[in-house]
């Protein structure tokens, strides 16, 4: 039997890759909304789409986050180095 971590895993990659896509969606609705206004046409309803595509991006980024430890090492890293510093 293999890592029983692996399902979840890929599930979280796949997730993560989701979020990204739907993080460059929203880039360029936002830069095609812009230039849109520019010329006096704006995008009938971006607003709305750009805040729901930030909560697939925000929901489907956490998993990846959680699973992996490079958010806590730096994090412990970064106090230990400002408790360090404070002479504490």
């Amino acid at each position: 039997m293999g890592d029983p971590f692996r399902v979840l895993r890929f599930i979280s990659k796949l997730l993560n890759f989701i979020a990204g896509v739907a993080l460059t969606f929203m880039m360029l609705l936002t830069v095609v909304d812009v230039l849109f206004r520019a010329g006096g046409h704006p995008l009938i309803g971006a607003y709305e789409i750009v805040a729901l595509a930030m909560g697939i991006v925000i929901g489907f980024g956490i998993p990846q986050t959680s699973l992996g430890t490079e958010a806590m090492c730096t994090w412990s890293s970064f106090w230990r180095g400002f408790l360090k510093g404070a002479g504490i």
